[in-house]
């Protein structure tokens, strides 16, 4: 009876082994085949931002597609500039972007993006933070990601 009990016993944690380990194996494969959506898009950086109340990230105007950003004004060092369809993404070297290209305000880009996600506001953030006056606003700006640059200049 000893020897029936132990051999079922050992088969059962046999066949809980095997599933498990193909649990393991169906979710690794999951993981390798999530792919993001990405879109693209054609714009121009119109300001930087890089302060403790702001974050750390680049303000860009899209030309086209329209109604992906927001609008509003913001006050950059040459006065203030309105924009009408302005996103949100990090600096390119938060990115792993190539370093040659120029995080600049005026630098035309043209690029694929994506939404955010989970976890992922925490590249806008400067480092170290800083206290901020409770009135103070960042300029509306849609955050995105860039995931390629195609064209610059």
């Amino acid at each position: 009876m000893k020897s029936i009990l132990k051999i079922l016993l050992l088969s059962s944690l046999a066949t809980l082994m095997a599933f498990s380990c193909e649990k393991g194996k169906q979710v690794q494969q999951e993981e390798q085949q999530k792919q993001y959506v990405t879109y693209k898009a054609k714009g121009t950086i119109i300001d930087i931002f890089n302060d403790g109340c702001n974050g750390d990230w680049l303000m860009i105007e899209v030309s086209n597609p329209k109604n992906i950003g927001l609008s509003g004004i913001t006050p950059t060092k040459k006065g203030p500039v309105k924009y009408e369809n302005a996103i949100a993404v990090p600096f390119f070297s938060k990115l792993g972007l190539p370093d040659d290209i120029p995080d600049t305000v005026g630098t035309w880009l043209y690029f694929e993006y994506r939404n955010l996600e989970k976890g992922e506001n925490k590249l806008f953030l400067h480092l170290p933070v800083e206290l901020c006056y409770p009135d103070y606003v960042s300029p509306p700006a849609m955050p995105y990601i860039i995931t390629k640059i195609i064209d610059y200049h």
